[in-house]
């Protein structure tokens, strides 16, 4: 069951899989409260720096280009804005 549920997160949307995932490994009242902890401006950017990743991922791997239009440092800027959110409620 555990491995069915790792292998089914395969997207990078909070909604669809990242809260599944929450929900899967500490419950609905886990979830709640891990959003309460984080609070909605960190969610807000949770959501859109997820978001943004999507695309880069989704252009990169859909294309046929030689190269990668996407900069790594404007997907390190987004991973060093989501990586404390996550720690948020570990604090």
């Amino acid at each position: 069951e555990l491995l069915e549920l790792v292998n089914s997160l395969h997207g990078f949307s909070y909604k669809k899989y990242l809260s599944k995932a929450i929900i899967f490994a500490f419950g609905a009242h886990g979830l709640e409260f891990i959003e309460s902890e984080v609070g909605d401006a960190d969610m807000a950017r949770l959501v859109s720096s997820l978001g943004k990743i999507k695309t880069w991922r989704n252009d990169a791997a859909h294309s046929h280009a030689a190269t990668i239009v996407c900069n790594p440092t404007t997907v390190i800027r987004e991973l060093n804005i989501i990586f404390p959110i996550f720690l948020k409620p570990e604090n």
